[in-house]
């Protein structure tokens, strides 16, 4: 890591997610798009593994509204709240106002490929094909990530 990256570096790190999100940006930083699939599968990957865990928690499948509440809770627990726009077993729209991973500054190609964690969450909690369209991201300067999961 340069010395510059070091010194532009305001927050210390306090938890896991902050880790993934610092060490992911350094990782597109050094290389650019190349690193975008690599990073994707590695989330993919994990994704697979803690759905699948949390679908034992939660008794089997799950409809897609309780999959993205179940996995959302930790973000509806602190403050700002993650907001809720619109919920059903076809289509959940949320906003979120604080990236756990502090995506900033025009890297939301790096913010999509994240996401495939929560994707594949949520696709083995539900069992079914879950799309992600992100309307609005603060990995791209957005107020706010703005995101729409439903069934494929």
């Amino acid at each position: 890591m340069s010395v510059q990256r070091e010194e532009q570096t305001v927050f210390a790190i306090t938890n896991h997610m902050e880790v993934e999100g610092e060490l992911c940006e350094l990782f597109y930083q050094q290389f650019g798009d190349e690193a975008l699939p690599i990073v994707g599968s590695v989330f993919r990957r994990w994704g697979d593994y803690l759905g699948a865990r949390r679908r034992e928690k939660l008794g089997g499948r799950v409809d897609l509204e309780a999959a993205v509440e179940a996995q959302m809770k930790p973000a509806m627990e602190r403050e700002p709240k993650l907001e809720i726009i619109a919920s059903s077993d076809e289509r959940v729209e949320i906003k979120v106002h604080v990236c756990p991973y502090r995506l900033r500054g025009g890297i939301k190609p790096l913010c999509d490929a994240m996401e495939e964690m929560d994707r594949a969450i949520l696709q083995s909690i539900c069992k079914e094909d879950i799309e992600l369209e992100i309307v609005g991201s603060l990995a791209n300067d957005d107020e706010c990530c703005h995101g729409i999961y439903k069934k494929a």
